[in-house]
């Protein structure tokens, strides 16, 4: 999945989906923030890191005050997705840290 969607941004001249700031963007949102969120916290995989163009849409919806204004957490997105998923798994080992990170700072 993240992969297609590496690809779909990298169609667009700019770091949205579509040239400018659209529609796309905006039904994205909600899904990119909890696969980022889910896969950082119980398996460590840092999605923006591993994904540069996923990233660079990330950092460019983070400068509009609109997407600031309704973003969510790392830690409601963990703790609220399992629920409603049927559950997601810890990878264990040194991904644990990640999930410490989120409980306990600085990613809350």
């Amino acid at each position: 999945m993240a992969n297609s969607v590496e690809r779909a941004l990298g169609f667009s001249e700019g770091p949205y989906f579509v040239r400018d700031f659209g529609t796309a963007d905006v039904i994205m949102a909600p899904y990119l923030e909890r696969i980022l969120a889910s896969l950082f916290y119980y398996k460590g995989y840092d999605l923006r890191r591993e994904h540069p163009k996923i990233g660079a849409w990330f950092d460019a919806m983070e400068t509009r005050e609109c997407y600031r204004g309704m973003m969510s957490d790392f830690n409601t997105h963990a703790k609220n997705l399992p629920r409603l998923m049927g559950g997601c798994f810890f990878k264990f080992g040194k991904y644990l840290e990640s999930s410490r990170l989120v409980d306990q700072g600085p990613f809350t």
